[in-house]
């Protein structure tokens, strides 16, 4: 309220010094033609007799000017003194914020740790019988935990759940479908032979990681990174890729059998024995990519993009797939 009614006094003040200002240098121009007690001015009448203005206007404006002028910059500058105070107090606010959130995300991590640790040493987790109460528990806690967390400590809790062996492709024991590891920082990380098919991991990072032999069905890695990234025999089957950029990989053996790979960019990845059948390749941009030993059979591929260093299946058309052959692109 106090701030409305500054605002109003600073705007009423700059209007009456502005119009006082006007009408003297309009005096000044034109004399005579606005009411002498402006006082402008002296000026010679019809008569040719010598006006001298009172200048009681301009005297009073003159004693104003400048208590008026120190006024407004004083309240100008305690105004920007507040705002930088203000912006200061906000700053420090928000880092406070960050350090707690920073403490709370720490202690989340470290009672899952614990928790699961205590399953599998007193509990015989790695052990138990599917679906029994031990495994539950363990699924359970995994998901609520990874939801609550930020992308790098998500990549801890699957670091340790990889190191554990819980998570492995030939003796799953915490079932991983529909848990949350959006925006999950793997990056260089060895995820090689784990069972991850339904998760949920977009916008995650897995620019050099070893993902061998992993399995994605029905995954969510829509606007994922996988850049200079390791893909032999990893099981992509229907899963969705929209977005997601995979320059410069290596995709061996992979099943990408139905997969949505609308819009992603794949320069420079090469594809070899790679099952992309029924896959969605719509928009993409494929430009540099080697696709000579890959199956593209019923490959849906309108509008995706390819460039004359973009190699192809032995008699394959890509134009009559409908693909955009544009020019060369590094």
């Amino acid at each position: 309220m106090k701030d409305k009614a500054s605002n109003f006094i600073l705007i009423v003040f700059l209007i009456l010094l502005l119009l006082s200002i006007t009408l003297f240098i309009y005096g000044i121009i034109s004399p005579g033609t606005i009411p002498s007690w402006i006082g402008t001015q002296e000026y010679t009448n019809n008569k040719g007799e010598t006006i001298v203005a009172p200048k009681t206007l301009w005297d009073l404006m003159s004693l104003l000017i400048i208590p008026v002028s120190l006024a407004v910059i004083a309240f100008l500058f305690n105004r920007s003194e507040k705002q930088i105070e203000h912006e200061r107090l906000m700053r420090e606010k928000e880092k406070e914020e960050q350090r707690t959130d920073d403490i709370n995300q720490e202690t989340l991590l470290r009672e899952y740790i614990n928790t699961m640790s205590v399953l599998m040493t007193e509990k015989a987790l790695i052990s138990s019988e599917p679906e029994s109460p031990v495994r539950i528990v363990a699924r359970t806690i995994t998901k609520v935990t990874a939801h609550q967390l930020t992308g790098k400590r998500k990549a801890v809790i699957m670091r340790f759940l990889k190191e554990a062996d819980l998570v492995d492709i030939n003796k799953t024991v915490v079932a991983l479908a529909g848990a949350d590891f959006r925006r999950a920082e793997l990056d260089n990380t060895n995820l090689s032979a784990i069972n991850l098919a339904g998760t949920n991991f977009s916008g995650a990072s897995f620019d050099r990681a070893n993902l061998t032999r992993i399995i994605f069905a029905n995954s969510n890695l829509s606007g994922a990174s996988l850049c200079n990234t390791t893909l032999r025999q990893t099981k992509f089957t229907r899963a969705n890729l929209s977005g997601a950029e995979i320059t410069e990989s290596h995709f061996d053996g992979t099943d990408l059998i139905r997969a949505d790979l609308t819009k992603a960019i794949l320069c420079r990845s090469v594809f070899i024995d790679v099952k992309l059948n029924g896959a969605d390749l719509r928009e993409a941009n494929m430009c540099g990519a080697d696709f000579s030993r890959a199956k593209l059979d019923g490959a849906k591929l309108t509008g995706a993009e390819a460039d004359v260093t973009t190699t192809w299946p032995e008699n394959f058309d890509a134009k009559s797939n409908g693909i955009v052959l544009i020019g060369r692109k590094d």
